[in-house]
């Protein structure tokens, strides 16, 4: 009997909204007004943003949810009690699975969440409700619930009576899409069946036609991928214009543009900076078993024979096993205290300290060595076929450490530097005699095409360029040394091994400069030029009238109707 007057109390309140059921509340301890609504006489419910919302729900019904905006997201509270199922972007279908009560809330595009709380109720048995009559809506009344729910959409709807008492409704307007055009149909036929449909799809919006030079441009400014370039093509070359912040970037996007076809570079740079660095440069000479005493270790890395080692070493980071002392002693670099004890103890030998600067992406290369005079002998016939030494001239070989390096830096000013070492030193244990002069070897050490990354300021150790000395060393008695055979007896012999490492060490800095345009456009300029060619050092030419020329280098060159001879190489024809 209590359930009886429960559903009796609720179809008296339906009766008495005239079929709306819409009515105003407020919630409790709130300031924030709810709207409650019955899904029984109105299945699409509009959602209204930011405003609370209560949906009076029977189970096994559903409800359509709609929204002037697309819908992002909804979070669900009970699964248990409803099932909610996306139909478009901008609709929710909403289905009453079990009796009670749960909450939905829905995110909109740009609007605040909308909390919306649903109850759901038993079915109600017709056959225990007395026989009661609503009253029916008017043609208004739907019209204005169809433009309610069709809020937010460029769509007109109309709603007239026909003679057999049922509604027609009319749609007018635009929509932008096929599926928006069904969706607003689906909408109005939940109120009538009969409905006219003359929405019309408005139609996109011609693309502009795309020439085959606008299509090659966006493709090459896909390649080069940096912000501000843009590339034209005029009579099939590839023109580059923009704004970029830097030179690394516009020579970057002139490098990536080059498959293409021929580049005119007009990318302008933004406050032009140029960047300098200075190489700090110390070419030692070390005895390797005062290194061990001392408890200097160049690396880790275990090597074979005189194999060169190449690491690196932070600023302010020490190279024996020790911890540094903290801040701020630590700006002594342990590196240089222990380079200076071994200078001081003279177990090393400082052959070179320059520091070389030089601008990004151009080379710097240091010589330190000296000039050995070698002597080049020419030869002449004499008598059937002979030949016989002619007057000599000297030819000045140059000797010592060759170092090139070619520095560049990345965005964040990592230092990317590529080197190169050749250590060349003359050694008379490879010497050969000719006519009675000697001529001494040359050894050579040295690394080719080494490429590293670094930080500002740190340093670059390059060892284990090894020399090997091996020395015997005589004590003897004054005459009676000299006997023969007995002599012997009066004599000690010592042989005395000693290495030394070449160690050379490179610390990078960089340094920015705001420089004009003009200064950045002579830099591009002089980076195309050829490297200045080096100096030839008494090169004999026109020793010997109408013999020809002398040799030259490791294996000499003749020229003329006769050829050279030197220490260094062998006698051409």
């Amino acid at each position: 009997m209590r359930m009886v007057k429960r559903w009796f109390a609720e179809l008296v309140a339906i009766l008495f909204f005239s079929g709306l059921a819409i009515s105003q509340t407020v919630l409790k301890g709130d300031a924030v007004e709810e709207e409650e609504i019955d899904t029984r006489l109105m299945p699409v419910v509009s959602l209204m943003s930011g405003i609370p919302m209560r949906l009076k729900m029977v189970k096994g019904t559903s409800s359509v949810l709609t929204s002037r905006r697309p819908i992002e997201k909804f979070a669900l509270g009970d699964p248990q009690v409803i099932i909610v199922s996306v139909l478009t972007d901008r609709e929710l279908v909403i289905n009453a699975k079990s009796e009670g009560s749960t909450n939905i809330v829905v995110w909109e595009k740009g609007l605040p969440p909308t909390p919306i709380w649903i109850d759901v109720s038993a079915p109600v048995k017709e056959e225990l409700l007395p026989k009661l009559t609503t009253r029916k809506l008017t043609a208004e009344e739907v019209e204005g619930l169809l433009k309610r729910t069709l809020e937010g959409f460029d769509v007109q709807s109309f709603v007239l009576t026909l003679p057999d008492e049922t509604f027609l409704v009319i749609l007018r307007g635009e929509v932008s899409s096929q599926d928006e055009f069904r969706a607003i149909e689906s909408l109005a036929q939940n109120f009538t069946p009969k409905v006219v449909n003359m929405l019309k799809v408005r139609p996109a919006p011609e693309l502009p036609k795309v020439t085959p030079e606008e299509q090659k441009s966006r493709s090459i400014e896909q390649a080069i991928s940096i912000s501000g370039v843009k590339v034209s093509i005029v009579e099939d070359k590839v023109i580059l214009h923009g704004k970029v912040r830097n030179l690394s970037e516009k020579m970057l996007a002139e490098e990536r543009a080059k498959p293409f076809g021929t580049v005119v570079n007009r990318v302008e740079v933004v406050n032009p900076v140029i960047r300098q660095f200075v190489a700090d440069v110390m070419v030692l000479e070390v005895s390797r078993s005062a290194m061990q005493k001392l408890g200097v270790s160049w690396g880790t890395v275990q090597t074979t024979g005189a194999q060169p080692q190449i690491f690196t070493v932070s600023p302010g980071e020490a190279v024996i096993g020790e911890q540094t002392v903290a801040q701020p002693f630590s700006r002594v670099s342990p590196l240089g205290a222990q380079i200076n004890a071994l200078l001081q103890n003279g177990q090393a030998r400082l052959l070179a300290n320059p520091q070389q600067r030089t601008i990004e992406g151009a080379d710097a290369t240091f010589l330190v060595g000296g000039l050995i005079p070698i002597p080049v002998f020419g030869f002449f016939g004499v008598g059937a076929g002979a030949a016989a030494p002619g007057a000599a001239s000297v030819m000045f070989f140059p000797f010592g450490i060759t170092l090139t390096l070619h520095p560049e830096a990345t965005q964040k000013g990592e230092i990317f530097l590529q080197m190169r070492v050749e250590v060349t030193a003359p050694d008379f244990s490879l010497a050969t005699q000719i006519l009675g002069t000697t001529v001494p070897g040359f050894r050579f050490r040295g690394l080719d095409d080494v490429k590293l990354i670094l930080k500002n300021g740190e340093t670059v150790v390059i060892s284990g360029l090894i020399q090997d000395e091996l020395r015997e060393q005589i004590n003897r008695v004054p005459i009676l040394s000299k006997i023969p055979i007995l002599g012997e007896l009066f004599k000690s012999r010592e042989f005395v091994r000693q290495q030394t490492d070449l160690v050379i060490t490179i610390t990078m800095h960089m340094e920015e400069m705001v420089v004009t345009e003009d200064a950045l456009r002579l830099m591009q300029t002089y980076q195309k030029r050829p490297v200045l060619p080096r100096p030839s050092f008494g090169l004999p030419t026109g020793t010997f009238p109408g013999l020809g020329g002398a040799g030259l280098g490791f294996g000499g060159a003749g020229i003329g109707s006769m050829g050279a001879t030197t220490g260094l190489g062998q006698t051409t024809q």
